[in-house]
């Protein structure tokens, strides 16, 4: 491949539109938030497209440092050089630099990011080095009460009280060597800070002795940092808790130095490129643990960031994204009864079982839970009202006009045809006892009530037949009769009637 084949293009208009469209994105993206500032799918493809603007943007810019004719070296080989013929982007948007190295009568690609442009060395006296500015450390002897222990720079969960106890030992016991590894000491002017060394501040303070120190100056959040990568060392063995704490410490810096999580400069891919990027990489380095450990607490801190937009007892409805869970549906409503920071929103759905879901699936909504119908003898009153009973015939009964024709509609609906016998369904069923075709205290011939003595013995004998074949009827048969009879009767009239069928049983 040839350098004729890179697209021309004019760098400097492309840099200008993609400046341009990123700055009327980020104009845009305050209105695609939902309701009450909720997350929305389509602000976060917003920020993508923002991100990848300014990706595009540091790209394009890269190719500014190379012109045509330019003599360029190579980073990995810094002696080798050639001249730059070209540049351009490739079908991909890829900027490329096409170089003829040496003696070579083709052009090559190389990327930008490859290369340098070439500068011939010149001899430079010593004594016009630049000099890197020193840190001023200071090793002075301190009374552990002017050393500030309470603000938070400690960054193990718990302190090792027989650690504590036996450095305090040596100290009073003059076997402690004061000079080896002193503690780090921040001094912003005001307060001074241990960066490490806390157990053996402690242990001073408990033997009632100075202590040693290297004094650097320093701010809290410079002392909180430099006791997330201290304890590295294997003075005292660091538990997964620990390596957890440091990790969150570490992040709770960089969010109070630039704002916000998404706010902390990313752009560093492996090591960083600057100090002021702070890739998940960079931080499991600094602190000493695994990127899969750094990579589970950003993703767990991001997630509580989204949660944080969120009140318990707020309706939520499910909006269109992208890797939406197969339960969920667009539109769906709930309520959110919960938050966990490392599963998402606890909701329960207007139409079906609670279950947590992601914040970036849901936004915020005025929406009112449908009221559940009223209930009545344990029927919804909407089905009272809208499903009728049928008379087996495909028609609706008549309300009853007495106590006895409701009774004896309500037995004819669990099989007493009010004929002296039952009518089973016409299904496999077990076989009754014998005992029950043989025994009077079985019987299902109800006797015609002539009174209300009599209607009374007619409910007991109804509610005798039903608990003595409780096993031939379905569990919402049961429901309805015994619910008739309560109605009618009394909660206290059936407690009777089956206590007395209880002691009979005994």
């Amino acid at each position: 491949m040839v350098s004729t084949q890179v697209r021309p293009f004019d760098l400097a208009a492309l840099i200008e539109t993609a400046q341009e469209q990123k700055s009327l994105l980020e104009e845009k993206l305050p209105s695609l938030r939902g309701p009450r500032g909720g997350t929305t799918a389509a602000y976060q493809k917003g920020k993508k497209e923002v991100k990848h603007l300014e990706r595009r943007i540091e790209s394009l810019e890269s190719l500014s440092r190379f012109t045509p004719s330019m003599r360029v070296s190579k980073n990995s080989s810094p002696t080798l050089t050639g001249i730059v013929e070209s540049i351009g982007e490739d079908e991909n948007s890829t900027p490329e630099v096409w170089v003829k190295w040496g003696d070579e009568e083709e052009a090559t690609r190389s990327l930008p990011r490859e290369l340098s442009p070439y500068e011939v060395p010149q001899p430079i006296a010593a004594s016009d080095l630049p000099r890197e500015p020193e840190e001023e450390v200071i090793y002075t002897w301190l009374d552990p009460n002017e050393i500030e222990l309470a603000q938070g720079t400690q960054s193990r969960v718990a302190a090792d009280a027989k650690a504590i106890g036996r450095y305090a030992t040596e100290m009073m016991e003059e076997r402690w060597d004061w000079k080896h590894d002193p503690p780090v000491i921040f001094d912003d002017g005001t307060t001074k800070r241990p960066g490490d060394g806390h157990h053996r501040i402690n242990a001073a303070w408990l033997a009632k002795q100075q202590i040693l120190c290297e004094v650097r100056s320093g701010t809290l959040i410079d002392a909180i940092r430099y006791s997330c990568s201290s304890n590295q060392r294997p003075s005292l063995h660091r538990t997964n808790a620990d390596k957890r704490q440091a990790v969150e410490m570490m992040f709770a810096t960089l969010i109070e130095e630039f704002g916000s999580l998404d706010d902390i400069p990313r752009t560093g891919r492996g090591k960083s490129r600057t100090e002021a990027d702070w890739s998940n990489r960079r931080i499991a380095e600094h602190v000493g643990v695994s990127s899969k450990t750094v990579d589970n607490i950003y993703t767990e801190l991001e997630l509580n960031a989204k949660i944080t937009h969120f009140t318990e007892g707020e309706r939520i409805e499910v909006i269109e994204a992208d890797n939406l869970p197969e339960e969920a549906v667009v539109g769906e409503l709930g309520t959110v009864k919960a938050k966990d920071k490392k599963q998402g929103l606890w909701v329960d759905w207007d139409s079906r079982e609670a279950s947590f879901i992601h914040p970036d699936f849901v936004q915020k909504t005025d929406k009112a839970k449908p009221e559940p119908p009223a209930v009545e003898n344990g029927i919804p009153q909407q089905q009272q009202e809208t499903a009728p009973e049928l008379n087996g015939k495909g028609k609706a009964s008549a309300p009853p006009t007495s106590v006895e024709q409701e009774t004896q509609q309500q037995a004819a609906s669990v099989g007493l045809n009010g004929k002296g016998k039952q009518v089973l369904p016409d299904v496999p069923r077990n076989e009754a006892p014998e005992s029950l075709s043989v025994s009077e205290e079985f019987s299902t011939t109800p006797p015609k009530p002539e009174s209300a003595a009599d209607l009374s013995a007619d409910m007991k004998h109804i509610t005798t037949t039903v608990v003595n074949n409780a096993k031939y009827f379905s569990r919402e048969d049961l429901r309805v009769v015994i619910g008739v009879l309560v109605a009618e009767h009394g909660l206290d009239a059936i407690d009777e009637i089956l206590e007395g069928l209880e002691k009979k049983a005994g």
